[in-house]
């Protein structure tokens, strides 16, 4: 291999101008000007091929632009960042900005399980069923409508025991409470004018004070959400003289109106 050198930069000088055959003196600021032929000006002698041609002291110090190619270091690639710490580097994250601590997909965006567009670490309605609307929260949005419900007991003679006929009656009445839990209802106790007016006023407050129990015992009503007043004799919505009407009159009514889901 250096014979073939050594021929290949022969050929190169005897194909030179005769003045460039001298590369000038070594001195230690002019080193380039030993490794490479030039001519009196400092002009480099290059070959066929277009290179400048080295002399016998050429080394890989003596590189001159121009001349050699002058490798540039190769710059070291970046570190990748990953600016809100989740895991995935900023260039591939299309949540940037991830809360610390959130587990977030292979694409930086916060896991969303059951797919309702809430974030699991916001959600309060975990496990909420594909194509349910929700709100801000993640839980299912409740479109309400008002509805208004009529409770009308009634008793045997001298009685306040509550049978389950009216049953689906106090049913709607505690659905409406259950529902509207600010909802407030009264309960009115009324009697026929048979007997004493003070043991009419005691019976009809017996009367609402059962049906307030019942819907609470049997539906769970809060009883904040009831007050019970008797008013004895006092109202009656029908003819106490004939027994059509006094059974009228043995009663225990309440009305409330409320918002239930629609």
């Amino acid at each position: 291999m250096r014979k073939l050198v050594l021929v290949s930069a022969a050929s190169a000088l005897l194909s030179l101008p005769l003045q460039v055959l001298a590369h000038g003196s070594c001195t230690e600021g002019d080193l380039d000007h030993c490794a490479y032929w030039h001519d009196s000006s400092g002009v480099y002698a290059k070959d066929s091929d277009g290179d400048c041609v080295r002399t016998g002291r050429w080394t890989k110090g003596t590189q001159v632009e121009g001349c050699d190619e002058i490798m540039k270091p190769m710059m070291a690639a970046p570190e990748p960042v990953d600016s809100d710490g989740d895991g995935v580097v900023d260039a591939q994250d299309q949540c940037p900005n991830t809360p610390r601590g959130v587990e977030v997909d292979a694409v930086g965006c916060p896991l969303d399980s059951d797919g309702d567009g809430v974030a699991d670490y916001m959600d309060q309605c975990p496990g909420t069923a594909p194509g349910v609307a929700v709100d801000d929260k993640g839980c299912e949005l409740q479109t309400m409508k008002t509805v208004s419900v009529s409770l009308n007991v009634q008793f045997a003679n001298n009685s306040a025991e509550v049978t389950s006929a009216y049953a689906t009656q106090m049913e709607a009445l505690a659905y409406v409470l259950k529902a509207d839990p600010d909802t407030r209802v009264t309960i009115h106790g009324h009697t026929d004018s048979q007997g004493a007016a003070a043991y009419n006023q005691d019976l009809s407050q017996r009367r609402a004070d059962a049906v307030k129990q019942y819907m609470v015992d049997n539906y769970g009503v809060d009883a904040g959400q009831l007050e019970a007043v008797g008013h004895g004799e006092s109202d009656p919505i029908a003819d106490n003289s004939t027994r059509e009407g006094r059974a009228k009159n043995r009663r225990v009514e309440a009305e409330v109106s409320g918002m239930v889901k629609n």
